[in-house]
């Protein structure tokens, strides 16, 4: 109800206004009688706010502040608006709160107050059928600039528009009244964001808010007093009644980056609010040069493309035809990486990033490319991180020329001033850290190949390449190959299986254009599912908390962690388990590890060794050991043969273990000879182990030296394929021994060789007979002479420092000669002990049982019946 009573009251009071001056058809000429008519006119409703402005303007008036040429234009104007019908409020209530500011303003501009009446004078009479919106629009403009300077002014706390300078000129020409400024500053204000044209000059025409300059200057001050950066104005045009404004063509300075280059382009500005002011990305500047060269946006550093300026961020721009290159030199000169995008962002002598980069990191004369990954160069680090972001086209893998291997990994870190290359480096944005993958360029994997097959009746992979022959190009259009692979398939259908192939390296997949284009990895794969190409298994994966694999780029050899095996050949069952579950990739996929390798049945453990993917073979410099297992015949529910492990092994062996023929590493012809062990130097079996006898058969005196060898079919051989070449080195127990080891018994090498005639310990006794060597050690039967001594047995023991044995009988014979006189002697069922090195013969009857009691049975001396006493 009080609302209502409100716009009541306040419709009267216009009514009453209204009806007063519809009475008033024209003012006076005589200067006392009009002001008390517009007296009348002004406080007839009563309101205050009229009251109290004329009251103001009454005052000035009747003390003689205005010319008598002055009150006759006042009149003259007064009468005009009375003419229009326009009521005290707001037009008469403007024009007299209008009429002293122009008095204090006429000292600077005398001709100030005709120049604005003519401008209202012109309104007048061109206003048609009484359209007072210009009239009043003017008016109050004309207060805001007279009172504040304002071109446009605001009481909301929305845009305002100052002029600095107060010597201007009003025209009314073309039915339009303007003002005319030779020289000023302009000035925008929103709350506590300002912008400033500097030493410009144009002309405002307020009623369309339209500033039409020439010339004039705006600099990036607003941003710690940066006064370098800045754009020069000529011709222009903006409207006042906005926060924001363009022009299309200016002249740009920025020594630090250009020195004393000026670029032209096109600028923004903009008022912003407090939040935003940090660094608003105002004022913005865009060069017309698609090409400019930058050197010093930080040591190393350089760029070519086009150029603009968001506030204080530099971008590096280009288009899809010609893309933005940035370039960085490491302190020697020599150009490290080189990039392409659509833009970078630049922050000199800070930081550089970009997205959906096209990178190349230049190693040698090889490199590690991406084909879009987000980049960040850390200037004063000389830190360069590429990251691959998570959009589809982006989850490219990286490509090592040097080693031909692709990357599955999501960021690679480039140390520069260090020479070194880290991938996988552990990042706190990323709770947990997936796996990296580096697989050959001719990789593949028949379960992986099958499994694309799940959309379409024929093999999408066999389908793009169809379509790659018919169409004579590797880039096809996408809605091509959906409708080859069904006729009811878009785009949409096959965009997820597109975006998966980008993963795995199988394509490029570019959705704006519509266009796929099909790598040489996917050819390879259709062409080794037929059995074109050979291929190869040749994929590692490098799990581990910390970094999957680092390189110092000038040596290149890149070590990589968490590798916990890699299969060389699925059908020869040829792979390696590293030491510590790092390897060093070298060039062309030539790996170098320590470790374990098994290789069919057979397992060498060593270091230092090295597997060349040309040769196709393992290089075994330093083999700790290698061994055999046997096949027992029989097979396990794959078919593979079972076998056990062999109780002996060859050690400190050096050579190659041929994996396969160099261009049938997928196997896929059956060639017998693989994997092959070729021994280049000698080799050795030991029996030092302490269940050989005690272990007194110390390995640097009692071994058995094996002949370079070839071993062949290592993964389907037999025990008669088990024989060795070689001689017995038997710790001077006798000569040096050429034989052949074999599979004894215990499945233990060692050989038996019959009909040996043999010195003993350097000719201190002699053997003659069969010499038997195996993991029971080395024995022997038939007989043994020493001294006079001769022994027949089926159990010698041939140890380095004792030889033992049994025997059903023992001669010795006598001896009369002067010096070594020897009794007769002979006893039966008798041990031996033979110190060779002690001139020692210790031989022992068995014990026997007579009557009950124990006792040795007698030697018999001098050819009694052994019943004798010696005293004395």
């Amino acid at each position: 109800m009080l609302k209502k009573c409100t716009v009541l009251f306040a419709l009267l009071l216009w009514s009453v206004s209204h009806l007063s001056a519809q009475k008033l058809e024209k003012f006076s000429d005589d200067r006392n009688e009009f002001i008390g008519q517009l007296k009348t006119y002004m406080t007839s409703s009563k309101q205050k706010d009229l009251e109290k402005t004329f009251k103001v303007f009454e005052k000035s008036f009747n003390a003689g502040f205005y010319t008598e040429e002055e009150v006759v234009t006042i009149i003259q104007t007064c009468n005009g608006m009375l003419s229009k019908k326009m009521g005290a409020k707001p037009f008469f209530k403007n024009y007299i709160t209008i009429l002293p500011l122009i008095k204090g303003l006429m000292v600077e501009q005398p001709n100030l107050f005709n120049d604005w009446h003519g401008s209202l004078k012109g309104l007048i009479d061109d206003m048609v059928n009484r359209k007072v919106v210009a009239y009043r629009d003017y008016l109050k403009f004309s207060l805001s600039l007279f009172e504040k300077n304002a071109l446009k002014y605001s009481s909301s706390g929305s845009t305002t528009w100052f002029a600095t300078s107060k010597k201007y000129q009003l025209l009314y020409k073309d039915k339009t009244p303007s003002v005319v400024f030779d020289e000023t500053d302009l000035l925008a204000v929103r709350k506590q964001d300002s912008i400033v044209i500097h030493q410009t000059k144009g002309v405002f025409f307020p009623l369309t808010k339209q500033w039409e300059g020439d010339g004039g200057t705006v600099d990036w001050r607003r941003y710690q007093k940066n006064f370098d950066i800045a754009v020069r104005f000529n011709k222009y045009s903006i409207p006042l009644n906005k926060s924001i404004y363009h022009v299309d063509k200016v002249t740009f300075q920025y020594p630090s980056f250009f020195g004393a280059r000026v670029l032209t382009g096109k600028f923004t500005d903009k008022l912003v609010s407090l939040k935003e002011s940090s660094d608003s990305g105002y004022p913005r500047f865009e060069a017309e040069q698609k090409t400019v060269e930058i050197e010093n946006i930080g040591e190393g550093v350089g760029y070519k493309g086009g150029f603009k300026i968001y506030g204080t961020t530099v971008f590096g721009i280009g288009t899809k035809k010609d893309r933005a290159q940035l370039s960085i030199r490491n302190p020697r000169g020599k150009e490290v990486f080189r990039g392409k995008a659509l833009s970078f962002v630049i922050k000199r002598g800070e930081r550089i990033s970009g997205e959906q980069v096209e990178s190349t990191l230049l190693i040698g004369v090889d490199s590690i490319y991406h084909p879009s990954v987000n980049i960040r160069y850390v200037i004063p680090k000389k830190l360069l991180q590429l990251t691959r972001g998570n959009r589809g086209s982006d989850r490219n893998p990286f490509y090592d020329s040097y080693r031909n291997f692709q990357i599955n990994a999501d960021n690679v870190d480039l140390y520069i001033v260090r020479d070194s290359l880290v991938i996988g480096k552990p990042t706190v944005s990323v709770a947990r850290k997936g796996a990296v993958e580096f697989e050959s360029y001719q990789y593949f994997n028949k379960s992986d190949y099958d499994r694309f097959q799940s959309i379409s009746s024929a093999n999408p992979l066999a389908i793009m390449k169809a379509t790659v022959d018919q169409e004579g190009s590797n880039f096809v259009d996408a809605t091509t190959l959906a409708k080859r692979m069904s006729s009811k398939f878009s785009i949409k259908n096959i965009e997820r299986l597109l975006y998966n192939l980008v993963a795995r390296g199988f394509v490029n997949y570019y959705p704006d254009d519509e266009t796929v284009e099909i790598k040489p990895k996917l050819l390879h794969y259709v062409k080794a599912d037929r059995g074109a190409v050979d291929y190869d298994y040749l994929k590692l994966k490098s799990e581990v908390k910390g970094v999957n694999a680092q390189m110092n780029t000038r040596q290149q050899d890149m070590i990589v962690n968490g590798i916990k095996n890699i299969e060389f050949s699925h059908k020869h069952q040829v792979a390696i388990q590293p030491y510590g579950q790092q390897v060093v990739l070298k060039k062309d996929r030539n790996i170098d590890f320590d470790g374990d390798i098994f290789a069919g049945m057979s397992v060498v453990r060593g270091k230092d060794f090295h597997y060349n993917y040309n040769r196709n073979h393992i290089a075994i410099d330093s083999v700790r050991f290698w061994d055999l297992y046997i096949p027992t015949g029989e097979f396990d529910a794959k078919k593979r043969p079972i076998a056990v492990a062999m109780s002996s092994r060859i050690e400190d062996l050096s050579g190659v273990l041929l994996v396969d023929a160099p261009e049938n590493k997928s196997g896929k012809e059956d060639i017998p000879t693989f994997p092959s062990m070729q021994s280049k130097a000698s080799s050795y079996v030991y029996y030092d182990k302490d269940s050989i006898q005690g272990g007194v058969y110390e390995r640097d005196s009692f071994y058995f030296e094996l002949r370079p060898f070839s071993f062949n079919q290592l993964d389907r051989f037999t025990v008669d394929d088990i024989h060795f070449k070689g001689k017995l080195v038997a710790a001077g127990i006798f000569p040096d021994l050429s034989e052949t080891l074999v599979l004894r018994d215990d499945n233990s090498l060692g050989f038996k060789a019959e009909n040996q005639s043999l010195p003993l310990y350097g000719n201190r006794g002699h053997y003659t007979g069969q010499i038997d060597l195996s993991n029971k050690g080395l024995k022997g039967e038939g007989n043994f002479k020493y001294l006079g001594a001769s022994i027949n047995s089926n159990d010698f023991v041939m140890k380095p420092k004792v030889f033992t044995g049994s025997a059903d009988k023992f001669e010795l014979q006598e001896n009369r000669a002067a010096g070594h006189e020897v009794p007769k002697v002979y006893g039966e069922d008798v041990t031996f002990d033979w110190r060779p090195y002690k001139d020692s013969l210790y031989v022992r009857t068995k014990t026997i049982k007579e009557k009950g009691t124990e006792k040795k049975k007698p030697f018999f001396v001098y050819n009694t019946d052994g019943n004798h006493k010696f005293t004395g």
